[in-house]
This record gives C-alpha cells, sequence and structure tokens, in this order.
C-alpha cells in the first residue's frame, strides 16, 4: 500500500470521527437532558464544549505539528480525542460530559489540521485537488450521518453510544497512525501562546457570559463581569496579534477587503445557522414528540443538501464568481429561518418544515465552495494555511455564539417545560437567527464585484508595472529562492527586446492596472526538439497578490492557448516556476498534463539544466484542430 493511499484512508477516516460527533450530539440533547437532569444551559455546554476548544486551539494545533512532528502530534491529538469519547460515555452527570467534551475538541483541534497537512504533502500535485476534495467530501458525509447515526444509537443503545463508537476505531487508528504515517516538521517553529491563551480566554469570556445570562440575567454581577473580562482579553489579542513575531492569526489579512467581508459573512451565517439547528432539534423531539431516531430522519432534507449540491456550487463559483454565490446562499439561510418561525405553532405538521429546512441546506452547499476560495484567493501561496486555519477558527467560534446568543434569546421568551413553552421561545430566536444571516447578505454584497481582465501584449510602458508585479512575489517567496535566481529571471523576462524577436511577453489588466503577466514562444521561434508537428510554448505567468482569485491567471491562460492555435502549433507547452503560477488545480481544469519529456528534451538541446534553476514544472495540451480532434 502506497503512502498515499494510507495518508488518505486514516486522515480520512479520523476526520470523519470528529465531523460525525458536530451533529450527532444534537439528536441526543433531548434525552441526554433528562437522563442527567441538565437544564438549557447545560445543553448549550455539551455542543460548545466541543466547538470552543477546537475553535481556540486550532491554529496552535497546526503550529504544534510543525514544531514537534506532525505524525506524532495527529496521533496525540487522536488519542486525546479518544480519551475523551470514553469519558464522555462514562459521565454521571453534566459537568463531567461537558469536560470530556472539551477534551474531544481540544484532540480534534490538533489532529484536524493536521490531517488536510499530511494529506496535501503525501497526494500527487496533479491530483491534489481532487484528493483535498474526497477528503472534505468524507467529512461531509460525517456531517450528514451525524444526525441520523446519533438518533438511532440513542433510541435502540442510550446516548452513551454515541461516544463508545469512537473508542475502539480510536484505539485502532492511533497505532496505525503513528506506524504507517511518514513523520514531518514545518517551517515555522514558534507558537503563539500568548495570542492562543487570549483568545481562548476573550472567547470563553463572552460565551459564559451569554450562556449565563440566560435571556434575563445580564445585570447579574458574574456576567457583567465575564462579559468585560472577555472583550477585554479579546482586544488585547488584536492589539498583540498586531506586534507578536509570530501571530496566530496575522491582523494584516483584514486590511484585504475580499478575506474580511468573507469573514464576516461567514461568522453570521454559520452563527444564525447553528443556533437555529440548536432549537430545531429541540423543536422535532419535545415539541413534536419525534423519538431521536425520528428527528435524525427528519433532519435529513437539510443535511444531504451539501452533498449533492456542493460540487455543483464549485462549478458555478467559477463560472458566477464568489459574490453572488455567497449572497444567495447566506440569502436562502435567512429565507429558511424566516420560513420556520414563520410556521411554526404548537402542533405543527413537519411537513411544514421541510421547504425551509431545504432552503437551509441549499444555502450551506452554495455558500461553502465560494467562501473558501475567496479567503484562500485574498492571501499569497504561503499563507494560505494560515488563512484557512483563519477562517475555520472564525466558522467554529460563530457556531459557539450563535447557540449561546440564540439560545438566550429562547430562554428570554419561552423554556423547555411544555410544547407551547418551546414554541414560544422558538419563534423569535428563529427570527432573530434570519435577521443574522439577512445582515449577513450585505456583508456578501460588500465582497468586491469581479472585474473584467484584458489581456494584451506588453510595451516599453509597462516595463516599471511588470516590475511590481516581479517585486510583489519576490516579496512573498523572499527567503525560498535563492537571490541570484531572482535576478536571471528579472533580467530574462524583463529583456522585451529580445522577447520582441522571440516572442511576445502579455500583460493581464484589471480597472487599468497591470495585475499579471505571461511569457508566449510561438513555433516559429522556438526548435522543433525532434517533436512532431512542433509545438507553442509559455512561461513564466505570475500574477500580482492584489489581485489573486480575480480569474487573471485564468485570462492569461486563455489568452496564451489562443495565440498557440493562431501559431498552428498542435502542442502548447506551458513551462514554469511552480512559485510563481497560478494553483496546480488551473492545469487539471483545463486539461493539461505533467510534461517531464518538455524538460528533457531542452536540456538535451542545450546541453544543460536550462529548465532546472529553480523548481520548474511544464505542462502541455494537445490543441484541437480546425474540424475538431487534435492533431
Amino acid at each position: 500500500m502506497s503512502l498515499f493511499v494510507r495518508t488518505f484512508a486514516i486522515t480520512s477516516s479520523a476526520w470523519f470521527l470528529f465531523a460525525l460527533d458536530r451533529l450527532a450530539v444534537t439528536t441526543a440533547l433531548p434525552v441526554i437532558r433528562t437522563d442527567l437532569g441538565a437544564g438549557l444551559a447545560g445543553a448549550e455546554w455539551t455542543v460548545n464544549a466541543y466547538t470552543l476548544p477546537f475553535a481556540v486551539l486550532l491554529l496552535a494545533g497546526a503550529a504544534l505539528g510543525d514544531r514537534f512532528g506532525r505524525r506524532r502530534m495527529f496521533a496525540i491529538g487522536l488519542a486525546l480525542f479518544t480519551a475523551g469519547s470514553a469519558a464522555a460515555a462514562l459521565a454521571p452527570d453534566v459537568g463531567a460530559l461537558v469536560t470530556a467534551r472539551a477534551v474531544q475538541g481540544a484532540g480534534g483541534a490538533i489532529f484536524a489540521p493536521l490531517s488536510m497537512t499530511m494529506l496535501s504533502a503525501a497526494a500527487p500535485a496533479a491530483r491534489r485537488g481532487a484528493v483535498l476534495g474526497a477528503w472534505g467530501g468524507v467529512g461531509g458525509l460525517g456531517v450528514a450521518a451525524g444526525p441520523l447515526l446519533g438518533g438511532a444509537l440513542t433510541s435502540l443503545a442510550g446516548w452513551q453510544w454515541i461516544f463508545w463508537l469512537n473508542v475502539p476505531l480510536g484505539l485502532v487508528l492511533v497505532p496505525v497512525a503513528w506506524r504507517c504515517l511518514r513523520e514531518s516538521h514545518g517551517p515555522h517553529d514558534r507558537l503563539d501562546l500568548r495570542g492562543v491563551a487570549l483568545s481562548g480566554a476573550g472567547v470563553s469570556g463572552v460565551v459564559w457570559a451569554v450562556i449565563q445570562a440566560g435571556g434575563d440575567g445580564w445585570a447579574r454581577p458574574d456576567v457583567v463581569v465575564a462579559l468585560a473580562f472577555g472583550v477585554l482579553a479579546l482586544v488585547l489579542f488584536v492589539v498583540w496579534e498586531t506586534r507578536a513575531p509570530a501571530p496566530m492569526l496575522p491582523m494584516r489579512f483584514f486590511r484585504h477587503r475580499a478575506f474580511a467581508a468573507a469573514n464576516l459573512t461567514a461568522l453570521l451565517k454559520y452563527a444564525a445557522l447553528f443556533g437555529a439547528l440548536f432549537l430545531v432539534t429541540q423543536l422535532l423531539q419535545t415539541g413534536l414528540s419525534a423519538s431521536p431516531l425520528q428527528a435524525g430522519l427528519r433532519m435529513l432534507p437539510m443535511v444531504v443538501m451539501p452533498m449533492l449540491l456542493a460540487p455543483l456550487a464549485g462549478v458555478l463559483s467559477d463560472r458566477w464568481g464568489a459574490r453572488p454565490l455567497m449572497a444567495l446562499g447566506v440569502g436562502l439561510v435567512a429565507t429558511g429561518l424566516a420560513w420556520l418561525a414563520a410556521v411554526t405553532a404548537p402542533g405543527v405538521a413537519y411537513g411544514a418544515l421541510v421547504p425551509g429546512l431545504i432552503m437551509l441546506g441549499t444555502g450551506s452547499a452554495l455558500f461553502f465552495a465560494p467562501a473558501a476560495a475567496t479567503v484562500l484567493g485574498a492571501v499569497a501561496p504561503g499563507e494560505q494555511g494560515q488563512a484557512s486555519g483563519a477562517a475555520t477558527a472564525v466558522r467554529e467560534i460563530a457556531v459557539v455564539l450563535g447557540v449561546a446568543a440564540i439560545s438566550s434569546i429562547f430562554a428570554a421568551h419561552g423554556d423547555l417545560g411544555s410544547p407551547a413553552r418551546l414554541v414560544a421561545g422558538f419563534v423569535p430566536a428563529l427570527w432573530v437567527g434570519a435577521a443574522l444571516a439577512g445582515t449577513g447578505v450585505l456583508a456578501a454584497l460588500a465582497l468586491p464585484r469581479p472585474a473584467g481582465v484584458r489581456v494584451r501584449t506588453a510595451g516599453r510602458g509597462d516595463h516599471a508595472a511588470i516590475r511590481r508585479v516581479l517585486s510583489a512575489a519576490y516579496a512573498q517567496y523572499a527567503g525560498k529562492v535563492a537571490p541570484e535566481v531572482w535576478d536571471a529571471y528579472r533580467a530574462d523576462l524583463l529583456d522585451l527586446d529580445r522577447h520582441a524577436c522571440h516572442g511576445q511577453l502579455l500583460v493581464a489588466e484589471v480597472d487599468g492596472k497591470i495585475a499579471g503577466y505571461a511569457a508566449f514562444y510561438p513555433d516559429a521561434t522556438v526548435q522543433n526538439l525532434g517533436w512532431p508537428g512542433g509545438w507553442a510554448g509559455g512561461r513564466g505567468m505570475g500574477v500580482h497578490p492584489d489581485f489573486r482569485g480575480r480569474g487573471v491567471a485564468n485570462a492569461l491562460m486563455a489568452a496564451l492557448e489562443h495565440r498557440a492555435r493562431e501559431s498552428g502549433a498542435p502542442v502548447f507547452a506551458f513551462h514554469t516556476s511552480g512559485f510563481m503560477t497560478a494553483a496546480l488545480a488551473l492545469y487539471a481544469r483545463l486539461g493539461y498534463r505533467r510534461a517531464p519529456e518538455f524538460d528533457r528534451d531542452m536540456n538535451a538541446y542545450y546541453g544543460h539544466e536550462a529548465c532546472r534553476p529553480w523548481a520548474a514544472l511544464a505542462y502541455l495540451k494537445y490543441l484541437p484542430a480546425a474540424h475538431g480532434g487534435t492533431r
């Protein structure tokens, strides 16, 4: 069994377990409350104690893997999660259950980010996008199966088996991971302990105050003190992160309009959605007298929609852009919550709730892919790990705050004592959730509009702008590429007189500003090197960081292909520096394949490692002939 297959099997299995427990517990909450004698606050902490440590420690988990070894910390995190699961199954009261859930969340915060990192490193470069998509699909399956499996286990065997299920699987996965995964370390070995402590204290203080207030206890001294402490800690966290030598969350990310707007939209959307879902499971069982298994089945109209529509959302995001799709997604969530609030009444038929549940699932499916693409496209490639971790942390904190805030509205107007009292609190709470999601629509509309990209041949007046693109790229990768390599590359690319004789240098403009460049070599000016029919070549694509995610790379590739077809070449070979180009997923989506023979033949022709002054990659594509097919 190859390293890649082993890594995928182990990391995806662990990710499935974590995703499964997120919603599996929600359908069991009414039974857990009855068995352990817990109130609404105890039920909230059963959910939030799992999510809060995960959100706070997520970025620290990745740093621990960089410093002490990813395989080692993955196994430790999984062991911690397994131990927390066993403790939850044995919990004699709600306090012990909440503590065990916190241990589970802390373990997940360690192994979850390392799962993606190790899998990305083990996957073949040309298949990395598909592999990570499959890994995410496994997590989506866990989320979808959670309510149904949680309800089934609670009805047939007892809620404890939701947690016992993790124990044998964890006991198998920990030694297998230790034995079969490859150890690796990251480039950053500094851990922002002060940032972890301040963020944890701040979020915990705010969440504790909201839960303890219970809708009408905001004047209590302990609530006021906890809230003030939490807010102060969060302010200090922001101040520290602007000055920290190795911040866990670089505040400069939020200067980028797309990054800030996408995360604000996600915060509002996930707070509204998960805060409402916490109450929907209570409504199905306490209000409609459904068993846990029946409640899990009745959640299916919502949880299956992301599995069905998420691939389509990715395609639509590429075609329409992130802004309209994110606005539509969060708008459907707002509409679904408003529907549920409007139709819910004592004795409401389940069928009346189904359209609202479908809208919630559809909105979530349409939202995730464009939101992730926007966040990653707003930062440099080397910072995408931090940006992804920051976005995940924002999402998890939104879940915690949403459950606390919307439950507080519920407690101010009703309680769990009877179906009528439950509905009395449920309706205003969901109207607040709909308002939150509606505000998220406004945040999504604040995303920058995708501007048209114009590609043209570069002229001498473009020298300074092209140098700025190169300098910005150099600033991203300083320390990773030898300066002499960059000097040679600049001299080569910016020698426009030579390009005027041997090819063309293209530039891409967005709003009249040069956002990227690419060099094209038509067939007539390039040696055949024995390849049948000749070929056209391109090299040296670069996109300025400020314009990532705006379709610049796509436009440049389309222009290069167009010129290759005009030259009559049946093959277009794109030779590029891996650190300068668009993502590998772009090549796979446009139909390119890896072409090591290109580098081999160039080396043979020139008699030296002409193609290897840096980490170079080559891709080729057979161009369609005029009558269809390929030449």
